[in-house]
């Protein structure tokens, strides 16, 4: 098994799946159509982190979470 990829950025691991989900996301919100993120799972597991990563690539887009069932948005 090789060493996780590590986002230089936010030192994501292990996280080349949802990173390329969010890329197709972002690619196709940058052509014109509207889509939503999902991200879910245990505590501790690196929610925030990819969506704070999310965040950051969304530059310019307007952007809204739910965690722990508290609604936040970000207007870019």
């Amino acid at each position: 098994m090789g060493v996780p990829a590590i986002d230089a950025q936010l030192g994501l691991q292990g996280r080349e799946k949802e990173m390329a989900a969010l890329e197709r996301v972002l690619a196709m919100a940058r052509s014109g159509t509207s889509a939503v993120l999902v991200v879910g799972g245990e505590p501790g597991i690196g929610k925030t982190a990819l969506l704070d990563h999310a965040a950051a690539r969304a530059a310019g887009f307007c952007t809204a979470a739910i965690a722990s069932g508290t609604w936040h948005s970000r207007w870019a």
